[in-house]
């Protein structure tokens, strides 16, 4: 690949950050509360599926799987917490362990987001047609595979 190429490359993905901020999801959550939502989400279903019977997450996994450093994932968990979406839990036997739980705001908040982004992903395949959508997701992901090992 030669360097005029790798510039484009650079210039697309920066226009798909661009119109990632600007275009927030839906209402006023942003992108990182929806991504934490959904980690919150995944995780727990993850442990109800190996057996556990009322589980929570722990706020160091959720900035492991985002990551992201404790202090910025507790400024946003704060906002999450003060718009009802999640509610903290202190661990009875370590004060420095913090459980997760999605309130039921924050589980129609989810479900809300998810609706509004598959429906807004099927206009994109109407427009692009199904084997283009299939195709970038692969490149995409590929994409995604590569740096990640770097």
């Amino acid at each position: 690949m030669d360097e005029q190429t790798a510039k484009e490359l650079l210039t697309a993905l920066g226009k798909f950050r661009q119109m990632n901020r600007k275009h927030r999801i839906v209402g006023d959550i942003p992108q990182a509360e929806f991504y934490i939502l959904g980690a919150i989400k995944e995780k727990l279903m993850e442990k109800r599926e190996s057996g556990e019977e009322e589980p929570a997450v722990m706020v160091s996994e959720i900035a492991g799987l985002m990551n992201m450093r404790m202090p910025a994932v507790s400024r946003v968990l704060g906002s999450m917490e003060r718009k009802g979406l999640i509610e903290r839990i202190m661990s009875p036997n370590d004060r420095r362990v913090v459980y997760l739980k999605l309130t039921p705001a924050g589980e129609g908040m989810l479900k809300c987001v998810m609706n509004h982004s598959v429906e807004m992903m099927m206009r994109v395949m109407e427009q692009m047609g199904e084997e283009d959508v299939k195709e970038f997701t692969r490149l995409l992901t590929k994409l995604y595979d590569i740096i990640s090992a770097m």
